[in-house]
């Protein structure tokens, strides 16, 4: 809902916009992988309405004031919110059928280069897995699980410019954006905090590029860890995201059969661990994450 309102030389715009979005799990089947039935047997998926409803009211204003009464230079400015889409599929995340593996350790007797079932060594245990807890496989509920009152990440925005018409048919603008993003979703692992995680030892080294490092390594003790890995979606704590953003531009409207744009600008995107012992789950300095832990370092 938006309206419009004009007084002289001032022009005022105002609305709010209402969202509700929900993601549900409908029924599901995924059969067992033929000869390891035991540690990955067929499981049924129970729907599951509005695993995920945002509900958000978001307004929007904005203002327009031309300086002068040839209204040849106008100032403006505006404030918005955003609420992010959900994504349609974002329920599957609680669905007891993932994306599941189980690897163990083999032996290519006959040499042709593929592990036969006879060849897999399962009397060493598992070397390795994801997606399903190994102490109860055939476990009919997911091991993943949502946060209370999980919400839509929210977006903030300021604009603040300035148009002037040079002559019948050019004009330059100035615009000023301000963005802050906050409460985005991530997936530590259940019941994990950064105070889990112990010192476990230190990585030290030379390296020509950087000269001498040493780093502290720290990892989780298998009893912090919940069964199966299961990971709980969450909007972050003590993380936002800035963006600041500065644009020049010229314009020449259609005229005498030509028109023409020119424009600069300078942007930049900053993210902010407010509160890192929150913001982050392992300490360990990293240089970039991993595909199992997009949240480390």
């Amino acid at each position: 809902a938006t309206d419009t309102l004009s007084l002289g030389r001032l022009t005022l715009t105002g609305g709010v916009r209402f969202d509700r979005q929900t993601s549900s799990l409908g029924p599901a089947v995924v059969n067992a992988v033929p000869g390891f039935a035991a540690v990955l047997p067929a499981i049924a998926a129970t729907p599951i309405d509005n695993v995920f409803t945002w509900t958000n009211v978001t307004p929007r204003l904005s203002a327009a004031f031309a300086v002068d009464d040839s209204r040849k230079t106008v100032v403006r400015g505006s404030y918005a919110m955003f609420a992010s889409q959900l994504p349609g599929a974002l329920a599957a995340f609680v669905s007891p059928i993932q994306y599941s593996y189980a690897y163990y350790n083999a032996v290519d007797r006959n040499g042709d280069g593929v592990a036969q079932q006879a060849e897999v060594l399962v009397n060493q245990g598992l070397q390795g897995f994801s997606g399903f807890d190994p102490a109860n496989p055939s476990r009919q509920t997911s091991i993943n699980e949502v946060g209370s009152g999980v919400k839509a990440p929210i977006t903030n925005e300021f604009t603040v410019g300035i148009d002037r018409e040079l002559a019948a048919a050019i004009g330059v603008s100035a615009t000023f954006t301000y963005r802050r993003i906050e409460d985005f979703l991530w997936t530590p692992l259940i019941g994990v905090t950064q105070a889990n995680y112990l010192r476990t030892g230190t990585l030290t080294g030379t390296a020509a590029e950087i000269g001498s490092y040493s780093v502290p390594l720290y990892g989780l003790p298998a009893s912090a860890v919940p069964p199966g890995g299961g990971m709980v979606m969450t909007n972050r704590p003590g993380y936002h995201q800035k963006f600041m953003g500065f644009e020049i531009a010229a314009t020449k409207r259609l005229s005498q059969r030509w028109n023409g744009r020119v424009a600069v600008s300078n942007n930049d995107w900053r993210e902010y661990f407010d509160d890192p012992q929150a913001a982050i789950l392992d300490p360990t300095p990293a240089p970039s994450p991993s595909t199992s832990r997009p949240f480390a370092g």
